[in-house]
């Protein structure tokens, strides 16, 4: 069933926090790693020693990851108006927000973190800002559901806080994805993968002082958990 495209962040904005996912462990790959390479290779080239040529495996492969983390997490953002709560591509959102897109160029669900996701505050069940690492740790392992990946979860490497909100599906918004490629390739990264729609999605935060204190000064009740 297509669904419609999400609607922009709409209502004035009392929170707002981009690349969110792009915490300084994770940038700090993208920058040391690179340098490390050019150095390796130098050596490698210098030396003509083949036996320093695991110094340029590791720095490679540190230099992909680095790279690689960074330009998957650096879309995500937060939304907090006073007419809901959006994740996800913010800033991507708004500035393709008029394309028109054939539904063969849509993107695979890999890519959520670049598409928005918007609730209301009335289909807003549950919501809180995680702090604890036991907690942040359980998150990340749910990422992953039995061979489906759930639409919602923005993991980051590296979170240590994040915005959990559970939603009513009914009335929440998510994007349009790729139907997942059933078809057998001898690459399976090329094919998209099966996904599904998340009732609990979370977003990971910077600042969760803050981004606590502009939930706690709307003036409707947060949800809390029952019990």
């Amino acid at each position: 069933m297509r669904q419609p495209p999400p609607p922009q962040p709409d209502g004035t904005v009392l929170y707002a926090e981009d690349h969110c996912g792009l915490r300084w462990p994770l940038l700090s790959q993208a920058i040391l790693w690179p340098p490390l390479l050019v150095v390796s290779l130098v050596l490698v080239v210098i030396t003509r020693n083949p036996d320093l040529s695991f110094l340029l495996a590791i720095t490679l492969l540190g230099t992909w990851f680095g790279i690689i983390a960074v330009t998957v997490n650096r879309p995500t953002g937060i939304r907090v108006t006073t007419d809901g709560i959006c994740v996800g591509g913010i800033r991507r959102a708004h500035r393709h927000a008029h394309e028109r897109k054939h539904p063969q160029a849509l993107p695979p669900a890999s890519a959520q973190r670049t598409q928005l996701f918007c609730c209301p505050w009335p289909a807003i069940q549950h919501l809180e800002v995680i702090t604890d690492r036991t907690e942040v740790r359980k998150l990340a392992k749910t990422r992953h559901n039995d061979g489906l990946l759930p639409l919602g979860k923005l993991w980051a490497p590296f979170m240590k806080a994040a915005l959990v909100i559970q939603v009513d599906l009914r009335h929440a918004t998510v994007p349009e994805f790729r139907p997942p490629d059933t078809r057998r390739y001898w690459f399976k990264v090329s094919r998209p993968g099966a996904f599904a729609i998340s009732p609990v999605w979370f977003a990971p935060t910077r600042h969760p002082a803050a981004l606590r204190t502009a939930l706690t000064e709307r003036n409707e009740p947060v949800p809390r958990r029952p019990g």
